[in-house]
Protein backbone atom coordinates (compact mmCIF):
# COMPACT_ATOMS: atom_id res chain seq x y z
CA UNK A 1 0.00 0.00 0.00
CA UNK A 2 3.00 2.09 0.73
CA UNK A 3 4.72 1.65 -2.03
CA UNK A 4 1.53 2.54 -4.18
CA UNK A 5 0.76 5.82 -2.45
CA UNK A 6 4.86 6.52 -3.10
CA UNK A 7 4.37 5.30 -6.94
CA UNK A 8 1.68 7.91 -7.37
CA UNK A 9 2.76 10.66 -5.50
CA UNK A 10 6.44 10.48 -7.23
CA UNK A 11 4.01 10.01 -10.61
CA UNK A 12 2.18 13.38 -9.81
CA UNK A 13 5.56 15.31 -8.97
CA UNK A 14 6.93 13.83 -12.34
CA UNK A 15 3.59 15.09 -14.82
CA UNK A 16 3.97 18.59 -12.22
CA UNK A 17 7.76 19.06 -13.25
CA UNK A 18 6.98 18.19 -17.17
CA UNK A 19 4.49 20.68 -17.10
CA UNK A 20 6.19 23.80 -15.70
CA UNK A 21 8.80 22.86 -17.97
CA UNK A 22 6.56 22.90 -20.69
CA UNK A 23 6.43 19.28 -21.71
CA UNK A 24 3.43 17.73 -23.17
CA UNK A 25 1.94 15.10 -21.09
CA UNK A 26 -0.88 14.33 -23.34
CA UNK A 27 1.13 13.42 -26.74
CA UNK A 28 4.70 13.41 -27.65
CA UNK A 29 4.72 15.58 -30.26
CA UNK A 30 2.52 18.30 -28.46
CA UNK A 31 4.41 21.24 -26.58
CA UNK A 32 2.80 23.18 -24.06
CA UNK A 33 1.47 26.97 -24.95
CA UNK A 34 3.69 29.45 -22.47
CA UNK A 35 5.67 31.86 -22.19
CA UNK A 36 8.91 29.33 -21.53
CA UNK A 37 8.22 28.13 -25.34
CA UNK A 38 6.69 30.78 -27.05
CA UNK A 39 7.93 34.31 -27.88
CA UNK A 40 5.01 36.57 -27.20
CA UNK A 41 4.49 37.46 -31.31
CA UNK A 42 4.95 33.48 -31.76
CA UNK A 43 2.79 32.76 -29.37
CA UNK A 44 -0.02 34.39 -30.91
CA UNK A 45 0.42 32.00 -34.02
CA UNK A 46 0.29 29.03 -31.51
CA UNK A 47 -3.35 29.80 -29.80
CA UNK A 48 -4.88 30.42 -33.32
CA UNK A 49 -3.58 27.06 -34.18
CA UNK A 50 -4.61 25.27 -30.72
CA UNK A 51 -7.77 24.65 -32.34
CA UNK A 52 -9.09 22.67 -29.60
CA UNK A 53 -8.14 25.06 -27.05
CA UNK A 54 -6.27 22.80 -24.43
CA UNK A 55 -2.73 24.94 -24.08
CA UNK A 56 -1.05 22.52 -25.97
CA UNK A 57 0.32 22.49 -29.85
CA UNK A 58 0.50 19.52 -31.65
CA UNK A 59 2.19 18.67 -34.29
CA UNK A 60 -1.04 18.34 -36.43
CA UNK A 61 -2.56 22.06 -35.37
CA UNK A 62 1.11 23.23 -35.88
CA UNK A 63 1.59 21.83 -39.19
CA UNK A 64 -1.57 23.58 -40.98
CA UNK A 65 0.32 26.96 -39.90
CA UNK A 66 1.81 28.06 -43.20
CA UNK A 67 2.94 31.65 -43.64
CA UNK A 68 3.83 33.60 -41.06
CA UNK A 69 3.54 37.62 -40.97
CA UNK A 70 5.39 39.64 -38.32
CA UNK A 71 4.65 43.81 -38.69
CA UNK A 72 5.45 46.93 -36.96
CA UNK A 73 2.51 46.45 -34.61
CA UNK A 74 4.43 43.92 -32.75
CA UNK A 75 7.54 44.71 -30.74
CA UNK A 76 9.75 41.47 -31.18
CA UNK A 77 12.54 40.64 -29.41
CA UNK A 78 12.89 37.04 -30.29
CA UNK A 79 11.29 34.40 -32.13
CA UNK A 80 11.60 31.53 -29.59
CA UNK A 81 8.97 28.92 -30.84
CA UNK A 82 8.97 29.30 -34.07
CA UNK A 83 10.84 26.21 -34.85
CA UNK A 84 7.75 24.06 -33.78
CA UNK A 85 6.06 24.79 -37.14
CA UNK A 86 7.91 22.64 -39.32
CA UNK A 87 5.49 23.13 -42.07
CA UNK A 88 5.85 26.85 -42.47
CA UNK A 89 6.62 27.84 -46.03
CA UNK A 90 6.74 31.44 -46.10
CA UNK A 91 8.16 33.68 -43.53
CA UNK A 92 7.93 37.78 -43.56
CA UNK A 93 8.96 40.43 -41.34
CA UNK A 94 9.01 43.89 -41.33
CA UNK A 95 11.11 45.63 -38.72
CA UNK A 96 9.63 48.48 -37.02
CA UNK A 97 11.78 51.56 -37.12
CA UNK A 98 11.66 51.82 -33.52
CA UNK A 99 13.40 48.64 -32.96
CA UNK A 100 16.79 50.40 -33.64
CA UNK A 101 18.35 48.98 -29.86
CA UNK A 102 21.24 47.91 -31.48
CA UNK A 103 21.55 45.75 -28.48
CA UNK A 104 17.92 44.36 -28.52
CA UNK A 105 17.96 43.11 -32.24
CA UNK A 106 15.97 39.58 -32.42
CA UNK A 107 18.14 36.62 -33.90
CA UNK A 108 16.05 35.11 -36.82
CA UNK A 109 16.96 31.05 -36.32
CA UNK A 110 15.00 29.20 -38.88
CA UNK A 111 17.85 26.55 -39.83
CA UNK A 112 16.17 23.32 -40.58
CA UNK A 113 12.93 23.89 -41.23
CA UNK A 114 12.72 21.88 -44.15
CA UNK A 115 9.45 23.08 -46.17
CA UNK A 116 10.26 27.16 -46.21
CA UNK A 117 10.42 28.44 -49.35
CA UNK A 118 10.22 32.11 -49.23
CA UNK A 119 12.00 34.87 -46.33
CA UNK A 120 11.40 38.23 -46.91
CA UNK A 121 12.37 40.55 -44.36
CA UNK A 122 11.50 44.50 -45.22
CA UNK A 123 13.44 46.50 -42.73
CA UNK A 124 12.80 50.38 -41.21
CA UNK A 125 15.36 49.73 -38.44
CA UNK A 126 19.30 49.73 -38.20
CA UNK A 127 20.38 46.51 -37.19
CA UNK A 128 19.02 43.01 -37.57
CA UNK A 129 20.62 40.39 -35.37
CA UNK A 130 22.28 36.85 -36.96
CA UNK A 131 20.44 35.46 -39.67
CA UNK A 132 20.57 31.49 -39.94
CA UNK A 133 18.63 29.49 -42.46
CA UNK A 134 20.93 26.92 -42.31
CA UNK A 135 19.59 23.32 -44.18
CA UNK A 136 16.48 25.23 -45.19
CA UNK A 137 16.12 22.81 -48.27
CA UNK A 138 13.22 23.99 -49.97
CA UNK A 139 14.04 27.75 -49.96
CA UNK A 140 13.66 29.32 -53.28
CA UNK A 141 13.55 32.87 -52.44
CA UNK A 142 15.37 35.20 -49.75
CA UNK A 143 15.10 39.14 -49.42
CA UNK A 144 15.97 41.16 -47.23
CA UNK A 145 15.25 45.01 -48.10
CA UNK A 146 15.96 47.98 -46.12
CA UNK A 147 14.10 51.20 -46.77
CA UNK A 148 15.41 54.07 -48.73
CA UNK A 149 16.62 55.62 -45.57
CA UNK A 150 18.90 53.15 -43.58
CA UNK A 151 21.30 51.09 -43.86
CA UNK A 152 20.77 47.21 -42.16
CA UNK A 153 23.52 46.17 -40.11
CA UNK A 154 23.25 42.13 -40.44
CA UNK A 155 25.44 40.46 -37.78
CA UNK A 156 25.81 37.56 -39.91
CA UNK A 157 24.04 35.06 -42.39
CA UNK A 158 24.25 31.22 -42.69
CA UNK A 159 22.48 29.65 -46.16
CA UNK A 160 24.54 26.69 -45.95
CA UNK A 161 22.66 23.36 -47.38
CA UNK A 162 20.28 25.81 -49.50
CA UNK A 163 20.27 23.58 -52.09
CA UNK A 164 17.38 25.19 -53.86
CA UNK A 165 17.95 28.69 -53.38
CA UNK A 166 16.83 30.34 -56.55
CA UNK A 167 17.20 34.30 -55.78
CA UNK A 168 18.67 36.34 -53.41
CA UNK A 169 18.04 39.94 -52.66
CA UNK A 170 20.45 41.81 -50.20
CA UNK A 171 20.70 45.59 -48.84
CA UNK A 172 22.53 45.04 -45.80
CA UNK A 173 25.67 45.53 -44.60
CA UNK A 174 27.33 42.39 -43.77
CA UNK A 175 31.56 41.65 -43.36
CA UNK A 176 30.88 38.68 -45.97
CA UNK A 177 28.61 36.84 -47.79
CA UNK A 178 29.13 33.43 -48.94
CA UNK A 179 26.75 31.71 -51.47
CA UNK A 180 29.26 28.81 -52.47
CA UNK A 181 27.74 25.93 -54.29
CA UNK A 182 24.44 26.94 -53.91
CA UNK A 183 23.83 24.77 -57.20
CA UNK A 184 20.59 26.35 -58.04
CA UNK A 185 21.20 29.90 -57.48
CA UNK A 186 20.04 31.91 -60.60
CA UNK A 187 19.85 35.67 -59.57
CA UNK A 188 21.33 37.36 -57.08
CA UNK A 189 21.54 41.27 -56.13
CA UNK A 190 23.37 42.78 -53.72
CA UNK A 191 22.77 46.85 -52.78
CA UNK A 192 24.51 47.43 -49.36
CA UNK A 193 27.86 47.47 -48.18
CA UNK A 194 30.11 43.77 -47.40
CA UNK A 195 33.71 43.12 -48.35
CA UNK A 196 33.31 39.81 -50.03
CA UNK A 197 30.68 37.76 -51.67
CA UNK A 198 31.71 34.04 -52.75
CA UNK A 199 29.68 32.87 -55.17
CA UNK A 200 31.65 29.97 -56.32
CA UNK A 201 30.34 27.18 -57.91
CA UNK A 202 26.83 28.56 -57.92
CA UNK A 203 26.53 26.56 -61.59
CA UNK A 204 23.11 28.05 -62.50
CA UNK A 205 23.53 31.52 -61.84
CA UNK A 206 22.78 33.78 -64.39
CA UNK A 207 22.47 37.63 -63.82
CA UNK A 208 24.02 39.52 -60.76
CA UNK A 209 23.35 43.09 -60.11
CA UNK A 210 25.92 44.11 -57.25
CA UNK A 211 26.15 48.16 -55.95
CA UNK A 212 28.31 48.34 -52.67
CA UNK A 213 31.32 50.47 -51.81
CA UNK A 214 33.05 48.40 -50.09
CA UNK A 215 33.20 45.30 -52.17
CA UNK A 216 37.03 44.25 -52.33
CA UNK A 217 36.65 40.91 -53.06
CA UNK A 218 33.94 38.90 -55.97
CA UNK A 219 34.94 35.21 -56.50
CA UNK A 220 33.05 33.72 -59.49
CA UNK A 221 35.04 30.18 -59.85
CA UNK A 222 33.12 27.68 -61.62
CA UNK A 223 30.21 29.91 -62.61
CA UNK A 224 30.24 29.10 -66.09
CA UNK A 225 26.55 30.23 -66.86
CA UNK A 226 26.20 33.79 -66.30
CA UNK A 227 24.65 35.46 -68.87
CA UNK A 228 24.58 38.71 -67.00
CA UNK A 229 26.42 41.42 -64.73
CA UNK A 230 26.21 44.65 -63.24
CA UNK A 231 28.53 45.66 -60.95
CA UNK A 232 29.42 49.23 -59.15
CA UNK A 233 32.10 48.86 -56.46
CA UNK A 234 34.37 51.74 -55.54
CA UNK A 235 36.77 49.60 -53.43
CA UNK A 236 36.79 46.27 -56.37
CA UNK A 237 40.85 46.08 -57.88
CA UNK A 238 40.02 42.72 -59.69
CA UNK A 239 37.05 41.93 -61.87
CA UNK A 240 37.53 37.70 -63.42
CA UNK A 241 35.43 37.25 -66.09
CA UNK A 242 37.58 35.40 -68.54
CA UNK A 243 36.06 31.92 -67.95
CA UNK A 244 32.23 33.31 -68.05
CA UNK A 245 32.02 32.69 -71.57
CA UNK A 246 28.15 32.98 -72.22
CA UNK A 247 27.95 36.34 -71.20
CA UNK A 248 25.88 38.64 -72.90
CA UNK A 249 25.40 41.62 -70.87
CA UNK A 250 28.43 43.54 -69.14
CA UNK A 251 27.93 46.99 -66.93
CA UNK A 252 31.19 47.51 -64.87
CA UNK A 253 31.73 50.95 -63.62
CA UNK A 254 33.29 53.41 -61.22
CA UNK A 255 35.62 50.78 -59.88
CA UNK A 256 39.46 49.96 -59.44
CA UNK A 257 39.77 47.32 -61.91
CA UNK A 258 43.54 48.04 -63.96
CA UNK A 259 42.10 44.99 -66.71
CA UNK A 260 38.86 43.23 -68.16
CA UNK A 261 39.09 40.29 -70.20
CA UNK A 262 36.31 38.86 -72.58
CA UNK A 263 38.09 37.56 -75.01
CA UNK A 264 36.52 34.90 -76.87
CA UNK A 265 33.20 35.53 -75.29
CA UNK A 266 30.53 34.87 -78.75
CA UNK A 267 27.64 35.96 -76.76
CA UNK A 268 28.68 39.09 -75.58
CA UNK A 269 26.39 42.24 -77.10
CA UNK A 270 27.02 44.95 -74.44
CA UNK A 271 29.74 46.06 -72.95
CA UNK A 272 29.67 49.37 -70.40
CA UNK A 273 33.02 49.30 -68.69
CA UNK A 274 33.01 53.56 -68.03
CA UNK A 275 34.48 55.56 -65.40
CA UNK A 276 36.72 52.92 -64.11
CA UNK A 277 39.44 55.42 -64.19
CA UNK A 278 42.37 52.80 -63.47
CA UNK A 279 41.49 50.47 -66.04
CA UNK A 280 44.31 50.15 -69.18
CA UNK A 281 43.75 47.08 -70.81
CA UNK A 282 40.45 45.61 -72.30
CA UNK A 283 40.57 42.78 -74.40
CA UNK A 284 37.20 42.00 -76.78
CA UNK A 285 39.20 40.19 -79.29
CA UNK A 286 36.19 37.51 -80.63
CA UNK A 287 33.83 39.23 -79.16
CA UNK A 288 31.88 38.39 -82.83
CA UNK A 289 28.54 39.06 -81.53
CA UNK A 290 29.42 42.55 -79.81
CA UNK A 291 27.44 45.47 -80.77
CA UNK A 292 27.42 48.15 -77.94
CA UNK A 293 30.64 48.96 -76.40
CA UNK A 294 31.12 51.95 -73.97
CA UNK A 295 34.46 52.23 -72.29
CA UNK A 296 34.98 56.12 -71.92
CA UNK A 297 36.37 57.64 -68.99
CA UNK A 298 38.83 54.87 -68.44
CA UNK A 299 43.18 55.33 -68.98
CA UNK A 300 42.97 53.08 -72.01
CA UNK A 301 45.66 53.84 -74.67
CA UNK A 302 44.28 51.42 -77.53
CA UNK A 303 41.50 49.14 -78.17
CA UNK A 304 41.31 46.39 -80.52
CA UNK A 305 37.35 45.86 -82.26
CA UNK A 306 38.76 44.41 -85.56
CA UNK A 307 36.83 41.50 -84.86
CA UNK A 308 33.96 42.78 -83.57
CA UNK A 309 32.72 43.02 -87.09
CA UNK A 310 29.08 43.34 -85.53
CA UNK A 311 29.69 46.24 -83.77
CA UNK A 312 27.05 49.49 -84.34
CA UNK A 313 27.93 52.07 -81.22
CA UNK A 314 31.36 52.77 -79.50
CA UNK A 315 31.89 55.24 -77.09
CA UNK A 316 35.77 55.71 -75.77
CA UNK A 317 35.56 59.37 -74.92
CA UNK A 318 37.96 60.64 -72.54
CA UNK A 319 40.59 58.21 -72.62
CA UNK A 320 44.29 58.13 -74.07
CA UNK A 321 43.48 55.89 -77.07
CA UNK A 322 45.53 57.44 -80.00
CA UNK A 323 44.06 55.54 -82.95
CA UNK A 324 40.93 53.71 -84.04
CA UNK A 325 41.04 51.08 -87.18
CA UNK A 326 37.36 50.92 -88.38
CA UNK A 327 38.37 49.27 -91.36
CA UNK A 328 36.41 45.67 -89.88
CA UNK A 329 33.73 47.64 -88.49
CA UNK A 330 30.99 48.10 -90.94
CA UNK A 331 28.02 48.06 -89.34
CA UNK A 332 29.15 51.17 -86.81
CA UNK A 333 26.74 53.65 -86.48
CA UNK A 334 27.67 55.81 -84.17
CA UNK A 335 31.33 56.97 -82.95
CA UNK A 336 32.34 59.12 -79.27
CA UNK A 337 35.72 59.59 -79.26
CA UNK A 338 35.64 63.27 -77.79
CA UNK A 339 38.58 63.89 -75.01
CA UNK A 340 40.91 61.35 -76.85
CA UNK A 341 44.18 61.47 -78.51
CA UNK A 342 43.05 60.26 -82.09
CA UNK A 343 43.75 62.82 -84.52
CA UNK A 344 42.69 61.04 -87.85
CA UNK A 345 39.45 58.70 -88.43
CA UNK A 346 38.95 56.71 -91.88
CA UNK A 347 34.84 55.62 -91.55
CA UNK A 348 35.16 55.26 -95.07
CA UNK A 349 34.04 51.06 -94.28
CA UNK A 350 31.64 52.16 -91.32
CA UNK A 351 28.24 53.11 -91.69
CA UNK A 352 28.78 57.04 -90.35
CA UNK A 353 28.25 59.25 -93.62
CA UNK A 354 27.80 61.97 -91.16
CA UNK A 355 28.67 64.34 -88.42
CA UNK A 356 25.28 63.38 -87.02
CA UNK A 357 26.45 60.46 -85.70
CA UNK A 358 30.33 61.32 -84.93
CA UNK A 359 31.50 62.73 -81.81
CA UNK A 360 34.91 63.93 -81.95
CA UNK A 361 37.66 66.97 -81.62
CA UNK A 362 36.61 69.31 -84.52
CA UNK A 363 40.33 69.09 -84.92
CA UNK A 364 40.31 65.59 -86.36
CA UNK A 365 40.96 64.53 -89.94
CA UNK A 366 37.68 62.41 -91.03
CA UNK A 367 36.65 60.44 -94.17
CA UNK A 368 33.24 59.34 -94.01
CA UNK A 369 31.55 56.26 -95.34
CA UNK A 370 30.29 56.77 -98.41
CA UNK A 371 26.21 58.47 -98.85
CA UNK A 372 24.10 55.89 -100.72
CA UNK A 373 22.29 56.66 -103.68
Amino acid sequence: MKKSIKMAVLTAAAFTFMAGAGISVKAADSVVINEENFAPAVMEYAQEADTNEDGFLSSKEASKVKKMRFDTRQYIDSFQGIKYFKKLKQFDYEVAEYQQDMTAAPDLDLSGLKKLENVSIYSESMHIGTINLQNCTKLRQVGIVPDSEHIVYIDSMNLQGCTNLDSFVCGGQIEQIDLSGLKNLKSVMFTGETETLNLDRCSKLKNMYIISDTLKTLSLKGVRNLRGITIKAASLESLDLSKNSKLKNVNCHYTQITSLDLSGNKDLKYLHCQNNRKLTSLDVTGCTSLRYLRCHNTALTKINVKTNRNLEILGCKNTNITSLNLKKNRKLRFLSCLGTKVQKLDLSKTSIRGEGRLRCEKTVDVTYAARKN
